[in-house]
């Protein structure tokens, strides 16, 4: 029986975490060997090279190397990465500065598996924003509290954007979501064949998420937070060298397009100046199997109002084991908090009600 293999894909730019993402991804994992790597790096000079001390995987790693000069983005750096897929049985895609727990390929593809077994769904796809690299644990505990995505919102250029994410309980499988985070994303390898990554996003980086979560529905794939915490993310890092801070790039033109192509703006194709990035969306536009109107009502989005309500289902799920505990831990909390303003009140309100009352008689004394 063959053994599964999984391609990891990892977009670099000028960072010189990316060679400690590498040996943590074949350290940590139960089957290095059925590992291979896809790296697009974009560097300013062999310093910041992601791989220059040996893995002892040499033969599974291939990348990609430009000067940073040539960089347009993470969303396009993302399309070159998945260039590199050589049809492995897994799809994962990630950021260059993670650090993996043990055994995170075994419990991706196991979560995976359980999915299309017991979770009533074909095309399962784990995605959400991962844990903070700060709070890094090799060996978590499998009832480690996990980030969900929960909530989007309308910012003010009119794109909708995806709140950070949220600490919630596991349950005994993934739990259904909508939000695709360009930073974590784990699929069966034809995902890459099915819903290929746009080269036509010049400078892209808001709207990059919202564009995936609504190809990834439209094309019936169903998005699942993982059940437990797989890698974790260094959020920030403000005194690394970033694309924004190299680059004074436009990304007028691939936002009008993801705009369109996502239903927040009226298609007119004049409005986009570069050819190539307009005549591109019939290779990179929605799926059939669901309508962009269904996406929008599965995440409680209005696209006529602009406004945000509740979603179809509950990503909040009262009904999963542990969540009810902690939303009672949360009521009481309040009920509490409520009771002790309205007592403190009432305190100050007979404290008042006193002090008047002297005040008048010592008056009438007077």
């Amino acid at each position: 029986m063959k053994q599964p293999t999984i391609f990891v894909s990892i977009a670099s730019y000028r960072d010189d975490q990316c060679e400690t993402t590498l040996h943590n991804l074949y350290e940590r994992a139960k089957h290095p060997s059925r590992v291979f790597v896809g790296i697009c790096q974009q560097n300013k000079d062999k310093k910041e090279e992601c791989h220059q001390k040996p893995t002892g995987y040499e033969s599974n790693i291939r990348i990609l190397r430009m000067s940073h000069k040539k960089a347009k983005g993470p969303t396009f750096a993302r399309y070159l990465c998945a260039t590199l897929f050589q049809d492995e049985d897994f799809f994962f895609q990630i950021d260059s500065h993670c650090l993996f727990v043990q055994d995170w390929d075994e419990h991706a593809i196991r979560m995976i598996e359980d999915l299309e077994t017991k979770g009533n769904t074909k095309k399962p796809l784990l995605s959400h924003y991962p844990p903070m690299y700060s709070d890094y644990k090799p060996n978590p505990d499998a009832s480690d509290m996990v980030t969900h995505i929960v909530q989007c919102f309308f910012n003010p250029q009119g794109m909708i954007s995806f709140r950070g994410a949220v600490y919630k309980s596991p349950q005994a499988l993934p739990r259904r979501n909508a939000f695709v985070a360009g930073g974590f994303i784990f699929a069966r390898g034809h995902f890459v064949r099915e819903v290929p990554f746009d080269p036509e996003l010049p400078y892209l980086f808001t709207g990059e998420e919202l564009l995936l979560s609504a190809r990834v529905f439209t094309h019936g794939w169903d998005v699942f937070t993982p059940n437990r915490n797989l890698l974790y993310h260094a959020y920030l890092r403000e005194d690394k060298p970033k694309f924004w801070n190299d680059h004074h790039a436009d990304a007028t033109d691939a936002e009008t397009k993801v705009k369109m192509i996502t239903g927040l703006m009226e298609k007119d194709w004049k409005k986009i100046r570069s050819r190539r990035v307009a005549n591109s969306l019939s290779k990179y536009g929605l799926g059939k199997e669901r309508t962009l109107e269904e996406f929008y009502e599965f995440i409680g989005v209005n696209v006529q109002s602009k406004t945000v309500s509740k979603p179809k289902i509950e990503f909040f799920c009262s009904s999963c084991p542990g969540e009810s505990s902690s939303r009672i831990r949360f009521t009481l909390l309040m009920t509490g908090i409520v009771l002790m303003i309205i007592l403190l009140l009432y305190m100050l309100f007979r404290l008042t009600m006193i002090w008047m009352e002297r005040k008048n008689r010592s008056r009438r004394r007077s």
